[in-house]
């Protein structure tokens, strides 16, 4: 499904994911970021046993380098492959990361595998935060509510691949957000918080931080 956002993203909804070979009792599914040349920010929705940045990597076709946000910092950390095709500098990945792709030719990158056995939360700071819409919020098809939902939140952006930008959706002083754009679960996105908080809210014995994507490396 072509689509004016970040990617062509074609999600399996967790009622109904297409099968892929598993063990009969376990369910698992795959999410499709269709990638351009240049940088591509996709993310990690599935559990598909990556570690790293260089297991992800190898799996992004003629990728040459990936980074992540640290929101500490609030800048870009980034791996890039040498002329052997070694990784330089691997950082850790976590459930639900965002990361950003450089690849040097057209290509589907597939997340396939399980679901999390805990969704994925993301520790947000005051500031820019990368997020993914998560697979059990359907509802959340807008910036817009993506953005009411997480509430302390002023500004909403995707990477624009084609254009190879940012395009941001802000909210004015009546609250309202300003050209949201449409969003799918599993779409990575940067978010600006005006307050540190957990996203999604979750019961404390539930709650499985996303540090990786925001905090310390």
């Amino acid at each position: 499904m072509k689509k004016i956002l970040i990617f062509a993203i074609m999600l399996v909804l967790i009622g109904s994911m297409v099968a892929l070979e598993s063990e009969p009792s376990e369910v698992v599914g795959y999410v499709k970021y269709s990638c351009v040349i240049g940088s591509n920010l996709i993310a990690l929705p599935m559990d598909a046993g990556y570690t790293t940045s260089a297991t992800v990597g190898d799996d992004v076709t003629d990728a040459d380098q990936m980074a992540y946000w640290n929101a500490d910092s609030q800048g870009w950390i980034s791996s890039g492959k040498n002329f052997l095709g070694n990784w330089l500098s691997p950082f850790t990945v976590d459930d639900g990361m965002a990361l950003m792709a450089r690849v040097t030719s057209d290509s589907d990158f597939f997340v396939a595998g399980a679901m999390y056995e805990t969704e994925p939360t993301y520790s947000i700071v005051v500031g820019s935060n990368t997020i993914m819409v998560p697979l059990s919020k359907t509802e959340l098809t807008t910036s817009a509510l993506v953005g009411d939902d997480m509430v302390n939140v002023d500004q909403m952006t995707y990477w624009n691949s084609d254009s190879q930008g940012w395009i941001s959706s802000g909210k004015n002083f009546l609250g309202n957000w300003l050209s949201p754009f449409s969003t799918d679960i599993a779409m990575p996105m940067m978010t600006r918080a005006t307050e540190a908080f957990t996203w999604p809210a979750a019961p404390v014995e539930n709650i499985k931080a996303n540090k990786r994507n925001n905090t310390k490396r």
